[in-house]
């Protein structure tokens, strides 16, 4: 009994890395063998590849399947064990079961460092496939008592809150609040209640067998969700009697074996970080603010600190709006004024977050100095993370990165612990998310300048969300250079033309002695003029012209500034086929390396003191040498 909680941290963690370094987990396991001589670590392995196996989900789309789980604006439907996203459909009824015509394609997103990522999304609730639908049609109604209830609330004026509050219905991109529900906090916070008011009435062992009745009749209502079966595994689990972490370990197991795909998520991470908490030897309240802080940062880029020093408080309301949902259920006359009062009162613990990510390489500081610390560890590794999380000293580093923002331009300098930060372009107004995500990771409140190339909406889609949202001190949109301390920008292209891509602002840039040609969208015209009398140098790296269009990038360009590698900003399967394969052929001609966004994520060129090197979200790393 012993062994089950390592036993499943190991297969944990496998699953959280197997993707990405199958061989680390296979060399710790040899590590654990020769140091200990234990054999159990072969039962581990084939577990391992058990998980690799079983956890694999081949691309079947359906066409016909039953409705079981919905989203704001899509809906999944299921048929032996393969599921398929819905969208553009208007029925939403659960467990009915439909016939779908539409156009399908394979799960698929661009990578990216801080972005949400729709295919992780889509792996862990078993998604193989996408449909967007041109006609759906019901063959066969639900009679489960999820459709039924469903039903129910669909006659109550206040459906939307009920929606969110019995089913989570939400967008795929988790906010807080979704997550929240999706760990279980208003179901818990229920209980909690319900259980403080039958204590006066009734016997332990009475209300056990209440809160066990309310879990069954909670699973059917959710059609047996993840949240409400690994609450009922954690009630179940209260009665083996066996030590508190073998009843960890089979909680995790458990949970595994019911839904393996759901271990990596949020929805099982939190709960699950709780518990273990729950059996160490560390102060457990400090322990777990330390962790709540950890988990915010990591998934949200941010701390909101209310919600971690007041979280007993937001389960509490949470089990509130449940009660109130329960009213609104049964009296038809109750409107959701009460959802939006103690909505209110969560939003007010969600003031004044810090903001950061701990995913950079002051990560490896931060551990260096924690390691040295020899007294009070806990508490002052818990201070000292908040202080790096507030002035950005996970990302020391002076920086260039090109944002994966689909199919636009977006080009984030920063210097070192954000002195100053600098944009040019900010993408298509779609992809904010993307764009927001990646400068509250950095930690970035102000915005010194934005460059602005053009005004397409892949360029300049985002300005007035960037106003709203940050400190933006000052715009260039003109034929305007800038200098500080340690980034010189140079813009170029001085010139009128009737093509409005061609009046892009073309920019040369140096930072730590490495050099950039940004060429908006520009094409070989204006190279041409640029280039056959007025410039003459050569670059480390371009970004190409026009997102890899073939009306850009001529060969004449490339002779002249030699570029060693070239960066393309494009979205993934998007509709102009950028970059065109005429452009792919120049550069590999040249024998320049080439970089496009849409299949590294986002491309960052770190300076340091002593060297550069670049690093992309999937994973590539390189030093930047002299050449």
């Amino acid at each position: 009994m012993n062994r089950i909680l390592p036993l499943f941290l190991t297969c944990f963690f496998f699953c959280l890395i197997y993707e990405k370094q199958p061989l680390i987990i296979l060399f710790l396991l040899l590590m654990w063998f020769i140091k200990y001589r234990d054999y159990s670590v072969f039962i581990v392995l084939v577990l391992l590849f058990g998980i690799v196996f079983y956890t694999q989900i081949p691309y079947q789309p359906i066409l016909e399947g039953k409705v079981t789980q919905l989203t704001s604006n899509s809906l999944i439907i299921e048929k032996e064990d393969h599921r398929t996203l819905v969208s553009n459909c208007s029925l939403r009824d659960y467990d009915s079961y439909l016939v779908v015509k539409g156009t399908n394609k394979p799960i698929e997103s661009a990578p990216s460092s801080f972005g949400f990522s729709f295919e992780s999304w889509a792996k862990q609730n078993g998604i193989s496939s996408s449909v967007y639908a041109t006609d759906c049609q019901i063959i066969k109604e639900g009679s489960t008592v999820r459709s039924l209830f469903q039903k129910w609330i669909d006659q109550r004026p206040s459906k939307e809150y009920l929606y969110k509050t019995f089913f989570n219905v939400s967008n795929y991109q988790e906010d807080i609040i979704s997550v929240l529900n999706s760990i279980g906090f208003p179901f818990v916070g229920f209980l909690f209640i319900l259980r403080k008011i039958l204590k006066y009435f009734l016997y332990e062992d009475k209300m056990n067998w209440v809160e066990g009745f309310l879990i069954i009749l909670n699973c059917l209502v959710t059609g047996f969700s993840f949240t409400m079966i690994r609450i009922l595994i954690s009630f179940c689990c209260r009665f083996i009697p066996i030590d508190s972490k073998a009843r960890t370990g089979i909680f995790g197991i458990l949970c595994f074996m019911f839904y393996p795909h759901m271990i990596t998520s949020l929805s099982f991470v939190i709960p699950f970080g709780f518990r273990l908490i729950q059996v160490t030897h560390c102060p457990k309240q400090f322990t777990r603010y330390f962790f709540i802080c950890i988990m915010q940062s990591y998934f949200f880029s941010s701390i909101h600190i209310g919600l971690v020093l007041f979280y007993p408080v937001v389960v509490l309301i949470q089990g509130l709006m449940v009660f109130y949902a329960i009213l609104c259920l049964i009296f038809t006359n109750i409107n959701g004024i009460g959802f939006g009062f103690l909505s209110n009162v969560l939003n007010l613990l969600h003031q004044f977050p810090l903001i950061g990510n701990p995913a950079g390489l002051g990560l490896i500081l931060y551990l260096l100095i924690v390691l040295c610390i020899k007294k009070h560890r806990l508490q002052l590794s818990f201070l000292l993370y908040l202080f790096f999380i507030q002035f950005g000293l996970f990302h020391p580093f002076s920086e260039l990165t090109f944002i994966q923002i689909g199919q636009g331009d977006c080009i984030l300098l920063r210097e070192p612990f954000n002195q100053r930060n600098i944009l040019i372009d900010t993408g298509s107004n779609k992809n904010y998310d993307l764009l927001e995500s990646s400068l509250k990771a950095r930690g970035i409140r102000d915005l010194d300048v934005i460059f602005i190339s053009h005004y397409d909406e892949d360029h300049a889609g985002n300005l007035e969300s960037l106003k709203q949202d940050f400190n933006v001190k000052k715009v260039i949109d003109t034929n305007e250079s800038y200098q500080t301390s340690q980034i010189q920008i140079e813009s170029l292209n001085n010139q009128k033309y009737n093509d409005e891509n061609d009046n892009s602002l073309v920019l040369h840039i140096n930072m730590n002695q490495v050099s950039f040609l940004m060429m908006g969208d520009a094409s070989k015209i204006v190279e041409y003029d640029l280039f056959r009398n007025q410039y003459d140098f050569q670059v480390d790296f371009i970004k190409i012209g026009h997102h890899g269009s073939n009306t850009s990038t001529s060969r004449s360009l490339i002779t002249k500034v030699r570029p060693k590698v070239a960066i393309l900003s494009t979205g993934l399967n998007n509709r102009f086929n950028h970059p065109h394969q005429e452009t792919l052929d120049l550069l590999n001609k040249f024998n320049i390396l080439w970089l496009n966004t849409s299949e590294e994520g986002d491309i960052s060129i770190l300076f340091t003191r002593f060297l550069n090197f670049i690093l992309t979200s999937k994973g590539k790393i390189g030093i930047i040498t002299r050449w």
